[in-house]
């Protein structure tokens, strides 16, 4: 069930952001990235009800005017790249460049990056330590789902300085 749920999570998440965009104003796009990022992470723990449905079909027009908005003018590899619209739903709409420049340093976008000294393990090469502090066991750190979960509630709690790259200068 899990597997079926971060599949419809990932679907709608591609539909939203390769959609072809008309174009929004910013102030609107922030308050539906936001809200989509609340609604799918509401969906991904709790399930999709009739409710949150109504609230995606509500706000899915105002996120696709604002695809190209959301991901800017990233200039990685397409490895990196193929993960903004997931990026886009565990990090704030201005944050994702920046995670995205840090993900590029740390693994070059391969979920399955294991650093052989610290064991900093996925996409945001996350220590092992958190993944047991979120209720996780350390092989779900290659789950980029959770590997970017975890990563989005390291920023909130020790900001853009967890991450060793943006404290040498990258990333700002």
């Amino acid at each position: 069930m899990r597997l079926l749920r971060r599949g419809l999570l990932l679907a709608l998440t591609l539909f939203v952001v390769f959609a072809t965009p008309v174009r929004a104003d910013p102030p609107e796009c922030d308050q539906a990235w936001d809200r989509f990022g609340v609604v799918v992470r509401q969906e991904a723990r709790l399930g999709l009800t009739v409710e949150r449905l109504d609230e995606i079909n509500t706000f899915i027009p105002i996120v696709e005017t604002c695809a190209d908005e959301s991901t800017g003018d990233i200039s990685w590899s397409s490895g990196v790249d193929a993960w903004g619209p997931l990026v886009a739903v565990y990090f704030r709409h201005e944050d994702v460049e920046r995670a995205l420049c840090l993900m590029a340093l740390e693994s070059a976008g391969d979920p399955g990056a294991r650093n052989p000294t610290s064991g900093a393990s996925g996409l945001m090469q996350v220590m092992p330590f958190w993944a047991g502090h979120f209720g996780y066991g350390v092989d779900a750190l290659f789950d980029p789902f959770v590997n970017l979960e975890i990563a989005a509630q390291i920023r909130d709690q020790q900001g853009w300085e967890a991450w060793s790259p943006y404290l040498r200068g990258s990333c700002r």
